[in-house]
């Protein structure tokens, strides 16, 4: 009588762990290189906007309440993010959930009623070197025609380096 073969796959990997790892492995990237392109790009993606941003991965594990090892499989494909955790990802860069998948290109999600910013008002404000102190010293910022306070000010400053991917003033 033969074994079962989950008894045989157990035999096989106490007689040789790394061997058997490595076949693993191969298989297991093999699988994701014919199985759906998304697996393949949601670790890049998450790698990718760690970087841009300027993190390091225990820095960004930290961030999201998980472990650097956690984020390193994620980032190398071995382990799929939960959907908690995709949450906190495309909050934490302020992009959506499709784009951390590689279900989309785009990383913001573009409305229908979207109003376009008018050419000259995106050159004068690319043109800009935003300083905190600056800004809040030489300018007024309105919104509705009501003016911000200090601490809303440096939350639309923060928010407008965070959508050109600049990390934020200290």
């Amino acid at each position: 009588m033969t074994a079962a073969p989950s008894v045989l796959i157990l035999k096989l990997l106490a007689a040789c762990p790394q061997r058997c790892a490595a076949l693993l492995q191969c298989e297991h990237e093999s699988s994701l290189s014919k199985g759906s392109s998304i697996v393949m790009v949601y670790g890049n993606r998450i790698a990718e906007l760690r970087k841009k941003h300027n993190y390091t991965q225990a820095d960004m594990a930290s961030a999201l309440g998980i472990s650097r090892s956690a984020l390193s499989h994620y980032e190398l494909n071995r382990r799929e993010p939960d959907l908690d955790t995709l949450y906190r990802i495309a909050e934490m860069f302020n992009v959506t959930i499709d784009y951390v998948l590689g279900r989309s290109d785009q990383p913001h999600a573009v409305h229908a009623n979207a109003t376009p910013v008018k050419p000259h008002v995106a050159q004068f404000v690319d043109s800009l070197e935003l300083s905190d102190t600056q800004i809040l010293e030489q300018f007024e910022i309105t919104l509705d025609g009501q003016p911000l306070t200090e601490e809303e000010a440096k939350l639309f400053i923060d928010f407008i380096r965070n959508q050109r991917g600049i990390p934020a003033h200290v």
